[in-house]
């Protein structure tokens, strides 16, 4: 789910495949989406949305015909890129796509298994950054990102049970968590989406909990 500027609500019904728009008390404004694989308003199985600052939403669905589709708040369709690994197409091609970002000049950024890749808004890679858990070398199991207002990338580990927040170069300066899940004061059970407000507090959603916590609490990287 995402909320643009105007407080409007964004998510995708993957029973339906479409997309929804309520306002802020909960009315449906618009829904759009479409079965056919011919048709650009193709919504296939929604695994994230981000939104821009001019209220574009960018929309990830790792089996569509695009795996990114790009449409206005009120859903037209202004394209897409990306092929699922495996499929016949122009790339860049992706094997696992598990969450998608947006930062403040409008790059993207996709997480799969053991990486995160910037990309311009109409996909032309910019970087790629590799990362570890923070136990070991083992790939990093990234399940959702999320920007502060300083621009720096926080980034859910689900195989870990951490979270570790990058500066805007990709470099890990901070964590919490560790590979031992469970509820203690430093520890998480199974973390599944992060947001950071305005104040830099660090909101997650654990199994059967919500955390609120101040960002003093991240342990800085070595």
């Amino acid at each position: 789910m995402v909320v643009d500027s105007k407080g409007n609500l964004y998510f995708g019904n993957n029973n339906e495949w479409v997309i929804y728009k309520l306002d802020s008390n909960g009315k449906l404004i618009t829904k759009w989406g479409s079965p056919d694989s011919q048709d650009p308003n193709l919504i296939l199985c929604t695994k994230d949305i981000a939104i821009d600052n001019k209220d574009n939403l960018y929309i990830l669905m790792p089996t569509c015909d695009l795996v990114v589709k790009k449409f206005t708040s009120d859903g037209k369709f202004i394209g897409g890129w990306g092929k699922y690994e495996g499929e016949e197409g122009k790339g860049p091609f992706f094997s696992s796509p598990e969450s998608i970002a947006l930062d403040s000049e409008g790059f993207v950024y996709i997480a799969e298994e053991g990486k995160i890749r910037k990309f311009t808004s109409d996909g032309n890679l910019v970087k790629e950054f590799t990362l570890k858990n923070i136990d070991s070398q083992k790939d990093l199991v990234p399940s959702k990102l999320s920007f502060d207002k300083d621009g720096n990338l926080y980034v859910i580990d689900i195989a870990s049970h951490c979270i570790q927040k990058l500066n805007s170069g990709g470099a890990v300066i901070a964590q919490f968590g560790s590979s031992v899940e469970g509820e203690g004061e430093t520890q998480l059970e199974g973390p599944w989406d992060i947001f950071v407000d305005d104040e830099g507090y660090i909101w997650l959603a654990d199994i059967d909990r919500v955390l609120k916590l101040p960002p003093e609490l991240l342990v800085k990287s070595k």
